[in-house]
């Protein structure tokens, strides 16, 4: 599945452009956010049009609807076949705005002859170590990417983010953290005193998102519990 972000700007369509395998079904899940970050949680009546760059043959147009319109998330299935324009297509994301017709995203569509690339990319996980101070309430702001380069945003939607302090490397849970949605890449993390004052001086923590079933381990890495207040 394809996930991406559209910023819902009443004066400028955001960008949006897609790599989708030409002979299989292709399922696209639109996040919209408003200029803020935060969900757009207005059932936006979103309408894709694809025209092809040839100029041969009827476009294609296809209802988005909501999934989740408090997170601001919808969906739509392209059907294997539906698109065979070589030169690809110019693309069109149209909605409604405070009930006034609106041009959401524009972009182009590339197809490609599977449905990813050949080798998949090994899992990149950041390695964070973390300093906690007994007596003291812990709360960090985790930002989360896809490449090492932080230009392509891991999107949180969707997905089921677990955070826990550990007894050490692939050890067992001794707390978990709170974890609070900030975006569409970011979660807060906290712990309480009462949480942290019992933990021994040296642990491990990692984050993991969960997709389908599938859990990707995001960042990991030592802690040291120190007892800063004494």
């Amino acid at each position: 599945m394809l996930r991406r972000t559209v910023f819902v700007n009443p004066t400028e369509p955001s960008p949006l452009s897609l790599r989708l395998p030409a002979r299989m079904d292709a399922r696209l899940s639109l996040s919209f956010v408003n200029l803020r970050g935060g969900p757009y949680s207005t059932d936006i009546g979103a309408q894709l049009e694809l025209t092809g760059r040839s100029g041969t043959g009827p476009g294609q147009s296809y209802a988005v609807p909501a999934s989740d319109v408090t997170a601001g998330v919808a969906g739509v299935i392209i059907p294997a076949g539906d698109l065979t324009d070589p030169n690809g297509y110019r693309l069109n994301l149209y909605g409604s705005i405070s009930g006034e017709a609106a041009l959401l995203a524009t972009g182009t569509v590339v197809l490609t002859p599977s449905a990813g690339p050949v080798a998949v990319p090994p899992n990149v996980i950041d390695h964070i170590p973390l300093t906690l101070e007994r007596g003291d309430y812990v709360h960090l702001d985790v930002s989360t990417w896809v490449d090492t380069g932080k230009s392509d945003e891991y999107e949180l939607y969707d997905t089921s983010i677990v955070a826990s302090i550990l007894t050490g490397e692939r050890g067992t849970v001794l707390v978990p953290f709170t974890v609070t949605p900030l975006d569409a890449n970011t979660v807060h993390l906290t712990l309480t005193v009462e949480q942290v004052d019992p933990l021994p001086d040296d642990c491990w923590w990692i984050m993991t998102a969960t997709t389908g079933g599938n859990v990707t381990t995001l960042c990991e890495g030592p802690v040291r519990v120190e007892d800063t207040h004494v």
